[in-house]
């Protein structure tokens, strides 16, 4: 069975592995994989919107806030994690985005990612993401975050791809019901 990545107005193929999650030509890899990402220090965006979570998630194990915020476009939002930050609400603008970063790498985290989605329209991309953060809370305790998020990235005058959009469990299951009100 086969899904469409669309790129412009040109779609591609993407192959659905039985037992394995959609993977798009040219399958994306693990963030822990040491092949999908340069030595070289993250300074702004990622080459493919298929990148920046991998990116992001690099600045995460390298406890790295700067880096992390540097992923993010001067105007995004990004939706908080109630686990990690204690409320659910909206943070806006670089100030905010900073903000949202420390509370993660103060989890002192490892994060695993993985790319199921993504969809390209001109200079936006819309992705769909898996991803979990390993770390520690404040009083030292060992604790896991593992969502399902949604994403829109967009593409930079250089050429390179930030998020503008992060809402880091808007694909988690909690969503879902069991069929959509009837529309009159």
């Amino acid at each position: 069975m086969s899904e469409l990545l669309a790129t412009g107005a040109q779609p591609i193929a993407c192959q659905r592995p039985l037992r394995a999650p959609p993977r798009c030509v040219p399958p994306m890899r693990h963030a822990a994989s040491s092949d999908i990402t340069s030595k070289r220090r993250i300074t702004v965006g990622a080459p493919s919107p298929e990148l920046v979570d991998h990116w992001l998630a690099k600045a995460f194990n390298a406890q790295d806030v700067e880096a992390a915020a540097k992923m993010y476009h001067p105007e995004a939002s990004v939706v908080r994690v109630e686990q990690v930050h204690g409320s659910n609400n909206v943070a806006k603008g670089s100030a905010g985005i900073k903000e949202v970063m420390a509370g993660y790498i103060g989890l002192k985290p490892h994060m695993d990612v993985i790319v199921h989605h993504t969809t390209v329209a001109g200079d936006f991309a819309l992705c769909r993401s898996q991803w979990l953060i390993s770390g520690e809370d404040k009083d030292g305790k060992k604790i896991e975050v593992h969502h399902h998020g949604m994403e829109v990235m967009r593409k930079l005058d250089n050429g390179e791809w930030v998020f503008f959009i992060d809402h880091p469990w808007g694909a988690d299951a909690s969503w879902t019901i069991d069929r959509p009100p009837h529309a009159d």
